[in-house]
């Protein structure tokens, strides 16, 4: 009876011994899938970050090329105008000589008139 007795106290502690060996791997396979749940849930938010980081780069080239393109057109459209306004004030340097000789000229017939008249 006493070896019947240790017996089935060693069966118990190795059914004892198994069970824990059992909720053991248990716990570590839950550990592990929770590691796991948490370093996808992480990876999934870095992708979208970098998901949105690249949309934002994205809009932001496509901003930075349009503004390149407008200041293009508004340089090309002010060396346009600085060479209406060297035009322009060749015209008017132009006039005023014009102007001046016409003066010249007019004042030159006043003086001749006057000197006729005496």
């Amino acid at each position: 009876m006493e070896i019947e007795f240790k017996r089935s106290t060693v069966a118990e502690a190795e059914a004892l011994t198994q069970q824990l060996h059992a909720e053991r791997r248990d716990r570590q396979a839950l550990a592990h899938r929770r590691d796991f749940r948490d370093r996808d849930m992480a990876c999934r938010e870095l992708t979208h970050r970098c998901q949105r980081m690249t949309n934002d780069l994205v809009v932001a080239t496509t901003r930075y090329e349009k503004a390149e393109a407008a200041l293009e057109h508004l340089t090309g459209a002010t060396e346009a105008r600085k060479e209406d306004l060297r035009q322009l004030q060749a015209d008017v340097q132009r006039l005023q000589a014009q102007l001046a000789d016409a003066r010249a000229a007019v004042e030159s017939k006043d003086v001749a008139l006057v000197a006729a008249k005496r």
